[in-house]
């Protein structure tokens, strides 16, 4: 494997190793990815075999049994999905996106550095027995349905039926997998939905928890299985479902085991639930609970928010004005929950800007999925020319800071006459940033 850097100061920095030689072994086993390096290098003492050049070196590293190693390596190549669901986010594109948008991946090594949910229809024998040998515990599974024959179906995979077999075989090595469900009005809801979630019950606490998500569909599904979205009314009955299951799992599991994502709520009008009835199971990546933490996050600040913006307000006599641009699930939220807590604020001007999603289709709703093009769409016939901050949602670009339609976020932000930033969970910490940004800028300009 080939070693991109050295972190300083680590124990590899004290041997003759450079960038582009490549590690072979560790105590004698061969290391062909991150997983084989960092399960193998867990011990104080370490035999590394490395290709330098032409030349081969054995290194002996005497290390504490916590301590990183210090090689660094590039990203870790993924394993492609062989199914062809019938929901698949890949397939409905709009033409011309980046390369890595096309991607289906499936790779469990991903799931267990990363989280990212994964079938199990790929996994071969040698797959299982590393998995459980390395211990790679949790994994997060698409289950979608126990039902064989409807899993087949709806992920259309050689592998699509055996799910349950495939999760057992797992669960008897000691391996704890998270479980999500995504929801397809005429397919796996109802009395399927009834019964994913007591099969998968019947696995706690090897599966901790169940997250149900609805379908996300774009504009862009030409050719596709025809599948709609759930209605408001059909939404509100998932949630009344799921709140009887949960009464009688909880009084045989001790948890309610089975969480929905808040579009659930926010989609349908129903009210978000507070921050105990996840009982500290979020998957936030999967949009479950995530609009709760923000709103409690914000609570516990706004006595913070207040006295700061007061106070600056005493001392420089104008408010700070804040725009903050999202998308349709985050403007319900903000409108229930945020607008009206923020025109309390004295020495605040906050105003939230709705932006609809111009390029999957505006029946996409979250945050994430929003591109630089929709920002600047739903902006342009916005004035914030007097604006202090324009916040944008936390995770609408990639850590290269790059959208999904390729506009860079540091290209976008020179349209606007303000500090332009990519926010976090926290609003508060958020717009306190920005006071203690200007605060500096004005600073260094006397």
């Amino acid at each position: 494997m080939k070693i991109a850097g050295i972190r300083p100061g680590s124990p590899a920095s004290r041997l003759q190793i450079s960038p582009g030689d490549n590690l072979l072994s560790i105590n004698g086993h061969p290391v062909g990815d991150q997983l084989d390096y960092l399960f193998h290098c867990a011990d104080e003492e370490l035999e590394l075999v490395v290709a330098c050049g032409d030349r081969t070196v054995t290194h002996h590293v005497a290390k504490k049994y916590e301590d990183d190693l210090g090689l660094k390596f590039g990203p870790l190549a993924v394993r492609h999905c062989g199914d062809n669901c019938i929901f698949c986010f890949v397939h409905q594109n709009p033409a011309g996106v980046r390369k890595s948008l096309m991607i289906q991946d499936e790779d469990y090594r991903h799931s267990f550095l990363h989280g990212n949910y994964v079938t199990l229809d790929n996994l071969r024998e040698a797959d299982f027995e590393r998995i459980i040998e390395m211990r790679l515990s949790p994994l997060y599974i698409s289950v979608h349905t126990t039902d064989p024959d409807l899993r087949r179906r709806m992920l259309r995979g050689r592998n699509s039926g055996e799910l349950k077999a495939r999760m057992e075989r797992l669960l008897a090595g000691g391996i704890q997998m998270y479980a999500q469900i995504v929801l397809v009005p005429g397919w796996n809801d109802g009395d399927h939905l009834m019964k994913t979630v007591h099969d998968l019950a019947e696995y706690h606490p090897g599966v901790p928890s169940v997250a149900v998500v609805p379908v996300g569909l774009t504009h862009h599904r030409e050719g596709l299985t025809g599948l709609r979205r759930h209605t408001p009314g059909e939404m509100r009955a998932v949630i009344a479902d799921s709140e009887r299951w949960r009464v009688e799992l909880s009084a045989r599991l001790g948890c309610g085991f089975v969480y929905l994502s808040d579009e659930f709520f926010l989609a349908s009008g129903t009210p978000l639930p507070a921050g105990h009835w996840y009982e500290g199971s979020y998957q936030e990546e999967n949009g479950v609970g995530m609009a709760t933490a923000f709103i409690d996050t914000f609570e516990g600040r706004r006595d913070d928010l207040r006295d700061e913006m007061e106070s600056r307000l005493r001392h420089r006599g104008s408010p700070m004005r804040i725009v903050a641009c999202t998308g349709n699930m985050g403007m319900e939220m903000f409108r229930r929950h945020l607008l009206g807590p923020m025109e309390a604020v004295g020495g605040l001007e906050f105003r939230a800007v709705e932006c609809s999603n111009t390029f999957f289709g505006a029946s996409v709703t979250t945050a994430g999925l929003l591109t630089g093009r929709c920002f600047a769409s739903a902006l342009g016939g916005v004035d914030i020319s007097g604006a202090d901050a324009l916040l944008l949602p936390p995770n609408c670009t990639n850590a290269d800071g790059i959208f999904l339609d390729d506009v860079r976020l540091d290209e976008f932000a020179v349209r606007y006459p303000c500090i332009v930033e990519q926010g976090s969970c926290d609003i508060v910490a958020d717009i306190l940033n920005v006071a203690r940004r200007l605060d500096r800028a004005e600073h260094r300009a006397n």
